[in-house]
């Protein structure tokens, strides 16, 4: 009951800021005040002295027309008075928006007629001043650069959870939010991606309760997730979850034409003066009435068939799963995978000797420590079951078998106590305390225990003060929700990532690089021989979004192409498309802030020249948009890598002064 009470708070809270902003009354959905307005307008027979200069398509290019047909262009109107002005609304612009607010369940919805990428900057622009800091994951849109560049604002970068096995990014977490802000109590804002790319959500509602402990705003990149408010197997909105201001691409996954996005926002931590101004400065002042009526529909749409809409669209999601899953070469990304007793695999016993924990990735006060002491962490139970008890089931020895016998397969006589039971440390694989280099070491490690001993100290067993605490702030040295290992009678505990608690369903990412293929190859064959064009293709898997547009007839075309596909058996590719590449940036430290770098003087260097000099350049892999280096990050060797093994494998680089990628522009500083 305690732990449900900051919550309760929570939606009190907004319930009462929503009663101060709103009407008693529902409004009516049935309405679509832009659409209404445009109807009438263009059965207005007048003289137009006004732009645009087709004038309501009578000077509209024949191609153009043959193309889009006539009848859409009477409505490419501008700001006549009866449509209001999207900077100022009045009227219908302003009914509009305040029927969205009430169908997404915000206390304000503004209308973006330039993308996401404008309220990702104007979230910014509205939050965050030159200097200021802003605490972000580092697998951020390429939009976030820009609004850091054009706010001044200093970006402290997160890493997300990395699920080396799928090569894909998951979301920051609780924990490394909350240690963040104690290290940076003065920072503006945190703004986290939810949903990711690939569907991956983190657990918002801890990480929003984290960021208003300092009472200051969570922005969110939902771009993703406009369609979470519809459904309840669907992800929790994040303005559900706690965002005080979140941006939506509308045109992604509802019915809106592209570029057509909405920023809601959740609470009075947002200086609505302010955003608006940003708004102005940053979207168009011919605003495209065509583009706000889409939102108008797409609003309206959601508002009266949503929840049928997205029972369908979930439908045809399962489908395609169970589907593919029955394919052989293939896998399906899953939540699954990552929330029943499988994710024991990531549970790993080190000494404080072990190679695997580096000087320089682990403070070397803290593994000395570790290496002194008489017995490092304490369990409620003294000892762990080994893989051949008897007292193990069947189904736990299977599974069990299946993470590489995650438990000792020795038995515990005879092993004796050595001296080496004193260096025993118990770490997950997505401990903070190890970067994700020695995490990706450790999953392919072989030996899960480093020493010879599987015994545990007991609960009352000396421990020195100092390394106690060290092991408590560390949080969770177990990973498992009891911070202890099964006895042998007891089942094994369900595992939690916080970094990964929900998954689109709608959402479909499939691993490819079974059969040889990158991500990228895989797309061109699908898209130029088989007629299936993908969201998003990677170095190992290809992404699909399954929206309210789709059809039966398009799961059925996916799963031919890709049985097509496996048909024509593993590719002969060279050896470095099968090898194993961690695309994950170690570093996320920025000496200089991204406006600096970009507006400082810059130099041209041959790009195996650049180590170690500032980038004064936004090179990024598109899709998904997600940078590998940023202006005022130092190049690494590991970036180098990264932007060769995407051009190798066939991605898209943008950004690059020189499209050829030999040389690399850098700040003089």
């Amino acid at each position: 009951m305690c732990q449900l009470l900051p919550e309760i708070a929570r939606y009190i809270d907004t319930s009462n800021q929503l009663l101060k902003h709103r009407k008693f009354e529902m409004l009516n959905q049935t309405k679509t005040p832009i659409i209404e307005t445009l109807k009438n307008l263009t059965k207005k027979s007048h003289a137009p002295f006004y732009a645009p200069g087709h004038k309501q398509g009578k000077g509209i290019p024949q191609p153009l027309t043959e193309l889009l047909g006539k009848k859409v262009f009477p409505a490419d109107l501008p700001e006549l008075p009866e449509l209001d002005n999207l900077f100022a609304p009045d009227s219908v612009i302003q009914e509009a928006q305040e029927l969205a607010a009430e169908t997404f369940g915000a206390l304000h919805t503004k209308f973006l007629v330039n993308g996401s990428t404008t309220g990702i900057i104007a979230g910014i622009l509205a939050t965050c001043g030159n200097g200021e800091k802003i605490i972000l994951p580092r697998n951020i849109h390429q939009s976030v650069i820009s609004g850091l560049i054009l706010s001044g604002a200093m970006p402290i970068f997160i890493h997300p959870e990395y699920d080396s096995h799928w090569d894909i990014p998951l979301s920051i977490t609780p924990k490394s939010i909350a240690k963040t802000l104690a290290k940076h109590p003065d920072t503006k804002a945190v703004m986290i991606v939810y949903p990711t790319y690939h569907g991956v959500c983190g657990d918002i509602r801890a990480i929003a309760q984290e960021v208003h402990k300092y009472n200051i705003p969570l922005l969110v990149d939902e771009a993703h997730g406009a369609h979470f408010a519809f459904h309840p197997e669907l992800p929790t909105p994040a303005l559900v979850g706690g965002a005080d201001l979140t941006v939506q691409s509308t045109h992604k996954t509802l019915g809106a034409m592209t570029q057509a996005s909405m920023l809601h926002i959740g609470s009075d931590h947002i200086d609505l003066y302010r955003l608006e101004q940003a708004l102005q400065i940053l979207q168009s002042s011919s605003p495209s009435y065509l583009l706000l009526a889409s939102l108008d529909a797409a609003r309206q749409q959601m508002a009266l068939f949503g929840e049928e809409l997205m029972s369908q669209t979930l439908e045809l999601a399962k489908n395609a799963r169970n589907r593919i899953n029955q394919l052989s070469n293939y896998s399906v990304f899953e939540l699954e995978e990552r929330g029943k007793k499988k994710e024991e695999k990531n549970l790993t016993c080190l000494s404080g000797n072990s190679d695997l924990l580096e000087n320089d990735l682990l403070e070397n006060e803290f593994k000395e420590e570790i290496g002194e002491s008489e017995v490092i962490f304490s369990t409620p139970n003294s000892q762990l079951p080994i893989y051949n008890s008897s007292s193990l089931d069947n189904e736990v020895k299977e599974g069990m078998g299946e993470l590489g016998e995650i438990f000792s397969k020795f038995e515990l006589e005879g092993r004796g106590k050595k001296k080496e039971e004193k260096n025993l440390t118990c770490l997950s694989g997505d401990s903070d305390l190890l970067e994700n280099e020695v995490k990706e070491r450790i999953r392919e490690s072989g030996e899960i225990f480093s020493t010879p001993n599987t015994q545990f100290p007991t609960p009352n067993s000396p421990i020195e003060n100092e390394v106690k605490e060290r092991i408590r702030e560390s949080g969770e040295i177990f990973s498992t929700p009891n911070t202890q290992f099964p006895t042998p009678n007891s089942p094994i505990e369900n595992y939690f990532n916080p970094g990964f608690i929900a998954l689109d369903q709608t959402r479909l990412t499939i691993k490819v690089s079974n059969m040889g293929l990158s991500g990228y190859e895989a797309d061109e064959i699908l898209h130029q021989e088989l007629a299936v064009t993908c969201e998003l293709p990677s170095f190992q898997n290809l992404t699909f979004i399954i929206s309210l547009g789709n059809t039966k007839t398009d799961i059925n075309q996916l799963v031919t192409g890709l049985v097509s596909l496996s048909d024509r058996g593993e590719v002969n590719l060279p050896t470095n498309h099968r090898t194993k590449f961690n695309f994950q940036v170690t570093d996320c430290s920025i000496p200089v802030s991204p406006r600096d770098a970009f507006f400082a003087d810059q130099d041209c260097l041959p790009i195996e020249k650049s180590v170690g000099y500032i980038s004064a350049e936004l090179l990024c892999p598109y899709p998904p948009g997600i940078p590998v280096l940023i202006p005022g990050e130092i190049i690494t060797e590991k970036h180098l890598q990264i932007l060769e093994q995407v051009r190798t494998l066939g991605g898209i680089i943008t950004g690059c002064s020189d499209p050829n990628l030999r040389t690399i522009k850098i700040s003089k500083f």
